[in-house]
């Protein structure tokens, strides 16, 4: 009787090991190797940067993605918006990437993430963006020309600022 005992609860535990195995393999983040951050950026910095860029911007155009995560450390750093990444991006009406299904960490939007948080290819000017193929807002549009310059373009958005 013990020994049939000893067997069941075996057989449950390696069921359930199992079934952990299978969970954590399939649903877990994919590792792009060490990132390599200064120190003062913390890892959800570079998550929530990389999600939004890799939502937002036109992942063909490396450029649109270092101007787009500009965008997000120039408000963060700006006293009229949230002082973090993931404040920023949530922020209402601002980033519609961050309800978006593209609103996931890849390996090249890790790597513009890392660099910008690094000050590297960083636009210190750039404020708003927007898309002049697809934007429907002309009262916002309007407000940005009249207000700030256009400090870059790609070719997917127009950049705004400073």
């Amino acid at each position: 009787m013990k020994t049939r005992f000893v067997i069941f609860i075996a057989t449950c535990l390696s069921i359930v090991f199992c079934y952990y195995c299978a969970l954590s393999y399939f649903f877990s983040a994919p590792d792009f190797g060490p990132i390599l951050i200064k120190k003062e950026h913390c890892h959800t910095d570079v998550a929530y940067l990389s999600c939004i860029i890799h939502a937002e911007a036109n992942t063909k155009d490396k450029e649109d993605m270092y101007l787009v995560g500009s965008t997000i450390l120039n408000r963060m750093e700006h006293g009229r918006f949230p002082s973090t990444v993931d404040s920023v991006i949530s922020q209402d009406g601002q980033y519609d990437g961050y309800l978006a299904k593209k609103f996931y960490r890849t390996e090249l939007s890790d790597s513009v993430a890392i660099d910008l948080l690094n000050g590297i290819n960083r636009n210190y000017c750039a404020l708003f963006f927007y898309n002049p193929t697809t934007a429907t807002d002309k009262v916002f549009i309007r407000f940005l020309e009249r207000k700030y310059n256009l400090v870059g373009f790609s070719e997917k958005h127009l950049f705004y600022g400073n």
